[in-house]
């Protein structure tokens, strides 16, 4: 009898690991092509990702992400899914979501070329170089009120780490991890050229972002930042980075 017992319930135990996950509430979140930290042709879609993957599953959660243009990306959170995956806090997002506890930071800054003795102390100190921007970048405030700055536009961050190897721009203004990204993969040979200069214009944490219009949305963000404090203390997001090279 007792053996019987202990056979049933043993059974029983695999059956609810096994089966638990699939009937687990699913939320449904739109991200931005951004590597390294968000893509989905990215190892796990990124290591921004993969924290909030790992961070709803501590909290019960299966999760389910879809990438969209980022002119698209918020307004597709706020209609047919659940909630974005890593956006800078305003005022204005605010009115329509809420935000988690803080993901890794951006730094957004200037990239030199190595052999160029250029120092940011001032923005009138880089009056006599030509910045490459890119379009539709996030505001930078003190950047734009310095209008005597000389600047060119261009649509990708991949055309402007071009520009700088072939002296056409003498700084650029990118987010750093990205710019170590695509040094790897589209400049590898010419990568040791260029250098991070310190200190960044803007270092902005990111956010997971749940839509107000989402059923639960309090509870889901909650137990959201259980997760996320779960697998903090379990050094897990240091491991994750560590992985995807950072």
């Amino acid at each position: 009898m007792l053996k019987n017992f202990s056979v049933n319930v043993i059974v029983l135990l695999l059956f609810t690991s096994v089966w638990t996950p699939a009937f687990a509430e699913t939320i449904k979140l739109v991200a931005m092509e951004y590597p390294p930290y968000y893509g989905d042709n990215l190892p796990n879609q990124g290591f921004i990702t993969e924290i909030v993957v790992e961070a709803f599953k501590k909290a019960g959660y299966n999760l389910e992400i879809s990438f969209f243009p980022r002119a698209d990306a918020q307004e597709k959170a706020n209609s047919d899914y659940d909630g974005i995956v890593g956006v800078w806090y305003s005022k204005e997002l605010e009115k329509n979501f809420v935000f988690s506890e803080a993901l890794p930071a951006n730094e957004i800054g200037f990239y030199k070329r190595k052999s160029d003795q250029i120092a940011f102390t001032t923005f009138e100190a880089l009056k006599p170089y030509i910045i490459g921007t890119v379009a539709g970048y996030a505001s930078l405030p003190e950047f734009e009120k310095a209008t005597f700055l000389n600047t060119t536009k261009v649509e990708k961050d991949a055309q402007n780490i071009a520009m700088l190897l072939q002296d056409r721009v003498d700084l650029i203004i990118i987010d750093k991890a990205l710019c170590q990204y695509l040094l790897k993969t589209e400049f590898r040979t010419e990568m040791n050229q260029l250098e991070w200069m310190s200190p960044p214009l803007r270092t902005e944490s990111q956010y997971l972002g749940i839509a107000k219009k989402t059923s639960g949305f309090q509870k889901k963000l909650n137990a959201f930042n259980q997760g996320l404090k779960k697998i903090t203390k379990e050094n897990m997001i240091m491991k994750i980075m560590e992985k995807h090279g950072f």
